[in-house]
Parts: structure tokens; C-alpha cells; sequence
């Protein structure tokens, strides 16, 4: 498919995949690269496996996020946020962009709507409810191995690295395979 990409024009110099077998866990495909043997283009760098690579996960992680709050505050895919943006945390104002044109707001939504539109104000708030602390033990759990607060996985600023309700909406530090494992045990019930 990358291959298919470039010559339709697509400037996109690398890529990786994984597909694991959520029954077995065996992964099935890993491309850690999209050219392993090409370590001379900057643009590749075949040499490094962009799978275990720290990237931020954007919206990837919503699932582990509304898990969160359902299990530690008992909800329901059907309990409900307000889609509202500024949002009023702690004396000040945050303004969250949801990935969608018009109003920037939706009003009451269920969370059902919410982590199927991959809308940030949710997300946010049921990292907020659920707890930062609550949201990356159950990432912990679902496979993420690189999420600790004041430990950076780049291992360049330790106590700079504290996450907040931001990582519902990417601010973390996340290997692509892990992601792949997360998907893998949630569509296998929970069992890794």
C-alpha cells in the first residue's frame, strides 16, 4: 500500500504496520519500516523500527479513556457529557478544538456518540472524571507500556513528563505495537 501511495504522488516517506490475532495474540504482520534496507534517505531511516518507536497516539487511545470511566464511575455507553468548549478546570478556561467543522459543540451528548465521533470535549472530560492516574493503569492493563507520570520513555526529561486529561486526546507518549496490543485485547473481551 505505501508503495501504491508514492507512486499516486503521496509525499510519505515511511510507514509501519502491526496486525496481531486478538484471540491468540500472535502477531501476524510486523513492518517495523517501510524499507528496512534504506538507511541512506533522512526521509526513511530504515533503520529504526518506527513500531517501538514513542509517537503521541492521538484520538487511539479514546477507547482505553471511556473504559476508564465506565469501569471506575460505573457508566454506561449511554450516560452523558456536555460537548461544550471552553471548559471551566480548576479557576481557568481550556478551549478544545473537536475534529469536526461548525459550532464546536454539540450540547448533551451520550458516550456512545462521543467516542464514535472521536470528539475531544468527551474525551477530555472523562479523563478528568475518571482520573489521569485511573486512565493509565487501564492503559497499563490493555497493553501500554510506556505510560508512567514523571517518567519520560525517551528518557530526556523525567519530571517534565506529567500527564494530565490531555491524553485523551494524544498528549501521551506511546508505541505504535503497544497500541496494537490494546486494540487486540479489547477485541478479545479484555483478555490479552
Amino acid at each position: 500500500y505505501i508503495s501504491q501511495g508514492l507512486d499516486l504522488g503521496c509525499e510519505c516517506y515511511n510507514a509501519a504496520i502491526a496486525t496481531i490475532e486478538p484471540s491468540t495474540g500472535q502477531i501476524l504482520i510486523y513492518a517495523p519500516n517501510r524499507d528496512v534496507t534504506e538507511i541512506d534517505d533522512a526521509r526513511v531511516n530504515g533503520d529504526i523500527d518506527q513500531l517501538n518507536e514513542i509517537n503521541q497516539p492521538g484520538s487511539s487511545l479514546k477507547p482505553a479513556i471511556y473504559l476508564t470511566w465506565m469501569d471506575v464511575l460505573g457508566r454506561h455507553p449511554m450516560s452523558t457529557f456536555w460537548d461544550t468548549s471552553p471548559l471551566p478546570i480548576e479557576g481557568t478556561s481550556v478551549s478544545i478544538v473537536n475534529p469536526r467543522g461548525g459550532s464546536g459543540t454539540e450540547g448533551l451528548i451520550t458516550a456512545w456518540s462521543g467516542m464514535g465521533g472521536s470528539q475531544n470535549v468527551p474525551a477530555f472530560r472523562a479523563a478528568l472524571e475518571a482520573g489521569v492516574d485511573n486512565v493509565i493503569q487501564m492503559a497499563k492493563n490493555l497493553g501500554i507500556t510506556t505510560l508512567d507520570q514523571y517518567v519520560d520513555p525517551t528518557f530526556r526529561a523525567h519530571e517534565e513528563v506529567s500527564y494530565g486529561p490531555s491524553i485523551a486526546t494524544g498528549g501521551a507518549n506511546i508505541r505504535a505495537i503497544d497500541m496494537a496490543y490494546m486494540e487486540a485485547t479489547l477485541a478479545n473481551m479484555g483478555t490479552m
